[in-house]
């Protein structure tokens, strides 16, 4: 198994970045997982709109926080959701060093096990995110698109 932290080069991420700031991808996130959310279940839109207003747009921790927090919450989740919290998380700042010791950290406490699974998501994600960049792919649409292909 290789070293995650080497999958994605800084340069490669850097890239990804700046389409992501370019394309204002926090409200294309923002707005993808509401349409998302409330279309498998009309009534729940309301609390969508609440969780979205509250934690995303004015919520009291910064978005670099709001992901460390999602990520650790999320470890033990569908690949697919950790994922898009992994890429959400490194558009908003956070290093994948940062990120795989989230990820170590929560399996401290839940187990082995978990963190097989969640290093296995974290590799893959980053994988697929150096390909986007290696081929000027940088859109968070894109990358959303490329993540929910592979886990979905």
């Amino acid at each position: 198994m290789a070293d995650c932290t080497g999958i994605l080069c800084d340069d490669g991420l850097a890239r990804l970045r700046k389409g992501y700031a370019d394309g204002d991808g926090n409200t294309i996130m923002l707005a993808g997982a509401d349409k998302n959310l409330t279309s498998a279940y009309e009534p729940s839109g309301p609390f969508v709109t609440w969780v979205s207003d509250r934690f995303y747009r004015q919520g009291v921790f910064s978005p670099k926080e709001r992901e460390r927090i999602l990520i650790s919450v999320l470890s033990d989740g569908p690949a697919l959701t950790l994922s898009i919290h992994i890429y959400w998380g490194l558009m908003e700042g956070l290093t994948t060093q940062e990120v795989a010791e989230i990820l170590l950290m929560t399996s401290a406490y839940r187990g082995l096990p978990l963190y097989s699974n969640q290093v296995r998501v974290l590799q893959k994600t980053l994988q697929i995110l150096a390909d986007l960049d290696e081929q000027g792919s940088s859109a968070p649409g894109i990358a959303v698109g490329s993540l929910v292909q592979a886990y979905g």
